[in-house]
């Protein structure tokens, strides 16, 4: 079976990152990423790679994966 990551928390963070609310999707994503989530990874790595609400950093973006 195929977990689901797109736990409550993830949907609110992607919620957020439509709503270029920067700040709450890395509330919600740090803690997601550190637990394993892949997906939360993912887009943790985006938010600092593209530099959304944060400044720009290709390399911390690779501190949870």
């Amino acid at each position: 079976m195929i977990p689901d990551f797109n736990t409550p928390q993830m949907l609110e963070a992607f919620e957020a990152m439509e709503n270029q609310n920067y700040s709450v999707a890395l509330e919600l994503l740090l803690p997601l990423a550190e637990a394993g989530n892949p997906k939360a990874q993912l887009n943790l790595a985006t938010v600092y790679d593209l530099g959304l609400g944060v400044a720009r950093n290709g390399k911390k973006q690779s501190i949870c994966i």
